[in-house]
């Protein structure tokens, strides 16, 4: 009892803590241009790094204390999420040569999207098994595709402040929103584990179609420049 009494406060001084950076950072981007357009970029990112963290890390949990697969076959079912990250990055190289940024990043959600409704479907552990290889193979082009594309979308000068902060708000999302998840699955139920991360993932393709509509003019100038 005693440690369940500690860790709530230290839950949230480091949610204190971490909106307190968000707002710094915040601050800080006031004076840039296209302010709203990074402010859906910084979401998007946030949004990603949430999926990736909150997937690897509770897999293991949701297959145990939901799914009712033993303990040892759930840590290897938790990492065939890696090991999809591994493999989407490697295939991503060669694919990268046919598609855009824009294209990548869509791609990704849309593997993430069957991963996880494959995971709700109640049809046996089969697609749980696929489900969780699908959403690592989504999580594989999102990250390097979303850093690679800053330039087009705002402009060279602007990149370097632009992905610093990006990388602020992926460690934001890191460390807040799998620990959001552990409070919902203790409290909750564990069950949510897909609900969650595509409730995150509605949220970023929102805010990556938005960014991307509004700097379509400045990508096409890059393009033609480039």
């Amino acid at each position: 009892m005693a440690s369940t009494n500690l860790q709530k406060p230290c839950f949230f001084s480091v949610f204190f803590l971490l909106a307190a950076a968000n707002i710094f950072l915040f601050s800080s981007l006031i004076s840039i241009p296209f302010l709203p357009e990074i402010c859906n970029l910084l979401i998007c990112f946030f949004c990603y790094c949430a999926v990736e963290s909150t997937a690897g890390m509770w897999a293991a949990s949701y297959c145990t204390l939901f799914r009712g697969i033993d303990a040892q076959r759930a840590a290897s079912w938790a990492s065939l999420f890696y090991i999809g990250i591994t493999i989407g990055r490697f295939i991503c190289g060669f694919v990268t040569m046919k598609l855009n940024d824009q294209n990548m990043i869509r791609l990704g959600q849309f593997f993430i999207a069957v991963g996880a409704v494959l995971m709700l479907l109640p049809l046996g552990d089969s697609l749980l098994f696929i489900g969780l290889i699908l959403i690592g193979l989504g999580c594989a082009p999102i990250y390097p595709s979303i850093i690679h594309e800053t330039p087009a979308n705002f402009g060279a000068d602007l990149s370097q402040g632009v992905i610093g902060i990006q990388m602020a708000f992926a460690y934001v999302g890191t460390c807040l929103m799998p620990p959001v998840f552990g409070v919902l699955g203790q409290h909750i139920s564990f069950g949510l584990y897909p609900v969650f991360l595509m409730a995150i993932l509605i949220l970023m393709v929102v805010m990556a179609e938005r960014m991307h509509r509004v700097t379509a003019e400045k990508r096409n100038s890059y393009k033609a420049n480039y």
